[in-house]
């Protein structure tokens, strides 16, 4: 029968043990990277809709992070008129990453297009661009029809306090609009070392709280 003395040392050992085969991993393994939700506006108005083939149409928006990878704009579920429901279909959305406004001097940062219905989410990602934190950001949306009349989501009462519409020729100011929209960040994994340091910390605290030591 193993002493207590035993069982502990040997559970240390296990403990380390596993400890070098993450540090040896995470070593050989490139530095990954997760992409996570940063900005949104999720709510959609009931009785209006912005047609797909709108001309000169972008958000503005914030983040404060240091990059954005990537964006998305949901589809409208349709309107409900008359016992019948209006404005759904299919196309595809172009979204695009700038600086400031194309008519204003801006430049595009990224790019990238997306196909669905209505009531879909889409969503295209890039290569991370970097970007100063808390600066105006803008979201350049073209859309293309495939079929019916499909119809972008927004809503008015200015719910994305950080940002607005732009829309009609010559991107106008709609102060109290903003499209129903998402953006995405990367960021870093959690630091492998810094994990298994705090893992070996509890293990101090753990070995002190049950009296565990040399003696026994």
């Amino acid at each position: 029968m193993f002493s207590e003395r035993a069982a502990n040392g040997a559970g240390l050992a296990l403990i380390l043990l596993a400890a070098c085969a993450a540090v040896s991993v995470a070593i050989a393994r490139p530095a990954q990277a997760l992409i996570i939700l940063d900005q949104q506006q999720n709510t959609i108005s009931t009785t209006q809709i912005i047609p797909l083939t709108q001309v000169d149409l972008a958000q503005s928006f914030q983040t404060p992070n240091s990059n954005v990878a990537g964006a998305g704009v949901r589809m409208h579920p349709g309107l409900f008129i008359s016992g019948q429901v209006l404005f759904q279909g299919s196309g595809s959305v172009e979204i695009s990453l700038w600086d400031a406004l194309p008519n204003a001097g801006g430049n595009q940062l990224a790019t990238g297009s997306a196909a669905g219905s209505s009531n879909d989410w889409l969503d295209v990602f890039w290569t991370p661009v970097a970007v100063t934190p808390n600066t105006d950001l803008f979201l350049v949306f073209v859309g293309t029809v495939t079929s019916g009349q499909p119809a972008y989501g927004f809503n008015d009462g200015n719910p994305y306090p950080s940002g607005i519409v732009y829309a009609t020729a010559g991107f106008l100011p709609q102060a109290d609009l903003d499209m129903t929209f998402r953006t995405w960040s990367d960021v870093p994994e959690p630091n492998v070392f810094g994990l298994l340091g705090l893992g070996l910390a509890g293990l101090a605290v753990a070995r002190r709280g049950h009296g565990w030591s040399s003696d026994h």
